[in-house]
């Protein structure tokens, strides 16, 4: 093990899959998690793509986690009065071509899978109930310090602690403590212009199958469910009506006067939000965070996942991209390590350059992608209207439009390349960065 630690703030998915990678790099860490568990019955659900099975795969998690997961397949779209305008196979398309399509997971059921297969030495490693109040950064090394009195310290501080991220407003302050003239995102940094109810219901009825995709648009408003194999997923969306940067904290009456201006709206052929809501079993709201930062590190501290960029749910990219920024940033940090050394701040400065512009293409594309599909789906403008409800309904078009716009891209997605592996997935497009081999 390399005497180089990070301390890792952030027990979610992206901060626990850090820990298995890290673990692989041969790497030291410490994990901090600010809630009492890690697993936590929060009504999501995460779609993996099949770039990130390839590195799921590399970690030894793949078939665990396809034991929870279902491969979406088909997409429904309806308008507010319930008519059916597209029925798409796109999935499918997308399944052919890279040897899997997208496979949907509890997102408890991702992270029990994450924690679970740490081995104990590891898992003693990861502390709960520590919520981070300050950081102290030198020239040598860092120091984490928690609410509750206790410290941790290493050589490097990895912010995988979500949009509303402690590590990255404390990076901002001790950046413009040392040069206040220094260009900073503001500590607001993401705009939300849509909120957002998500739910989920246990069990599957026996008109809906699994890896079903159902979407529902109107102006300003649109529905997505996602059917699993004994899990569904829904989601209410809702435009503000003006955007704020605001974190607005939802009461269960909020939560239910706004399912209830959407009661009519259909979720499949059959069932409507007042059919599926009263059966949910864990349910959230908020305002959706949309943005990509500008300022990724700092000094020795870093940021990865929702920290440093957030999408809205529609696309299912966010914890896709959460993923392939760790597997650049642990690509370029085992290399700058090696040999048991301890980089020092300019060095690791460059390597988070590194990390930085090597996920700006793939992350700006995906961050449009997000963006556009929340739009069309809530039918924002008249344009964004016509290109859902009129050009990507077209099935031969909407094909065209993923082999040409997507396809290249997600060929083009990261793999550890310290981690030998065999291919688990072979499609119609070769992956242009191979598995390593041993």
């Amino acid at each position: 093990m390399n005497k180089f630690k990070i301390i890792i703030v952030g027990g979610g998915p992206v901060g626990l899959t850090a820990a298995h990678a890290l673990h692989r790099a041969g790497i030291d860490f410490e994990l901090l998690e600010r809630r009492n568990d890690y697993i936590l019955e929060e009504g999501a659900g995460l779609a993996i793509g099949p770039q990130n099975l390839r590195v799921f795969h590399q970690l030894g998690l793949l078939d665990k986690l396809l034991q929870h997961g279902t491969e979406i397949l088909q997409n429904k779209g309806f308008t507010a009065n319930g008519r059916l305008f597209k029925s798409s196979w796109i999935f499918k398309e997308v399944s052919e071509n890279h040897g899997s399509g997208p496979v949907v997971i509890h997102r408890a059921h991702v992270i029990n899978t994450l924690y679970d297969n740490l081995a104990d030495n590891l898992k003693a490693r990861c502390h709960l109930n520590k919520t981070v109040s300050d950081i102290k950064h030198t020239e040598d090394g860092t120091e984490v310090i928690c609410s509750d009195g206790t410290s941790f310290k290493g050589d490097m501080v990895l912010g995988a602690d979500g949009a509303n991220s402690k590590v990255r407003r404390i990076m901002r302050s001790l950046a413009l403590s040392g040069d206040p003239k220094a260009e900073w995102d503001a500590e607001d940094v993401y705009l939300c212009e849509y909120r957002s109810i998500w739910f989920s219901v246990r069990g599957r009825h026996q008109d809906i199958a699994p890896g079903q995709l159902y979407e529902t648009q109107s102006t300003n408003n649109s529905v997505m469910y996602m059917q699993g194999r004994d899990q569904g997923w829904a989601f209410l969306f809702e435009r503000l009506a003006e955007p704020t940067t605001a974190c607005v904290k939802y009461t269960e009456k909020d939560m239910t006067e706004l399912a209830g201006r959407m009661a009519e709206y259909p979720i499949t052929e059959k069932f409507k939000v007042k059919d599926v809501f009263p059966q949910r079993v864990a349910a959230g709201m908020g305002n959706l965070q949309e943005g990509v930062a500008n300022n990724w590190s700092w000094g020795r501290i870093a940021l990865v996942g929702d920290a440093c960029h957030k999408f809205t749910p529609n696309a299912g990219l966010g914890f896709n991209n959460g993923v392939q920024d760790l597997v650049a940033l642990c690509n370029v940090l085992r290399e700058a390590v090696a040999g048991d050394s301890k980089p020092d701040t300019a060095v690791l400065s460059k390597v988070f350059e590194a990390y930085k512009a090597n996920r700006q293409e793939l992350l700006q594309a995906d961050a449009t992608t997000s963006a556009n599909v929340t739009r069309m789906q809530a039918w924002q403008t008249f344009l964004f209207y016509l290109m859902a409800r009129f050009i990507i309904s077209i099935n031969p078009l909407q094909v065209w439009l993923l082999n040409a716009f997507s396809t290249p891209l997600v060929r083009r997605s990261l793999v550890f390349d310290y981690i030998a592996s065999e291919e688990p997935l072979r499609g119609n497009f070769e992956w242009e960065n191979k598995m390593p081999t041993a």
